[in-house]
This record gives structure tokens, C-alpha cells and sequence, in this order.
């Protein structure tokens, strides 16, 4: 099982570059939609945020439930990664 630090290097890592994709995408492309920026922008800060401490705090002492709470956190990640580069590609 992979620890809890490098869970969350992965997700600052991740939250970090979708954020740098959406300042670039708003600077290099004056004619994009800046609503749909700033609603990325909101994601993926409140995003961030809400995985980290989702990771320092897991559902019980129990092995297999602590293992499937961290699966579902790392699905929740992937998903929201997914939506948020989406609405960037979309302004």
C-alpha cells in the first residue's frame, strides 16, 4: 500500500497542473469563456482541498475498509481530474 504523504503529493501534483492548464489556457486565448474558467478554476481549489482531507481522515481502523476507502478516494480523484480538464477544454 502506497502511504498517505505520497497520496498526497500526487494530489497536490495533479490539482497543480490543472490549475496551471486553466491560468494558461485563460491568458493564451483571450476569446475563451471565462465563466467556465472560473468555474474550473473554483473545482479545482475546493477539489483539492476537500481530497486532502479526505486523506489524512479514513472511514475506520479495519484493513479492507481503510483499503477501500482509499480506492474510492483515488476514483474520486481520477473522475474529478477528468471533468475539470474537460470544462478547461471546453472554454
Amino acid at each position: 500500500m502506497a502511504s498517505i504523504k505520497d497520496l498526497k503529493k500526487d494530489i497536490r501534483f495533479l490539482y497543480s497542473d490543472l490549475l496551471e492548464d486553466c491560468l494558461c489556457s485563460a491568458y493564451a486565448n483571450p476569446s475563451a469563456d471565462r465563466k467556465l474558467l472560473d468555474e474550473a478554476f473554483n473545482r479545482i481549489v475546493v477539489g483539492c482541498n476537500d481530497l486532502l482531507a479526505r486523506a489524512n481522515h479514513p472511514d475506520g481502523k479495519d484493513k479492507q475498509k481503510v483499503k477501500a476507502y482509499y480506492r474510492s478516494l483515488g476514483d474520486s480523484l481520477l473522475k474529478d481530474v477528468l471533468e475539470i480538464t474537460e470544462l478547461i477544454d471546453k472554454a
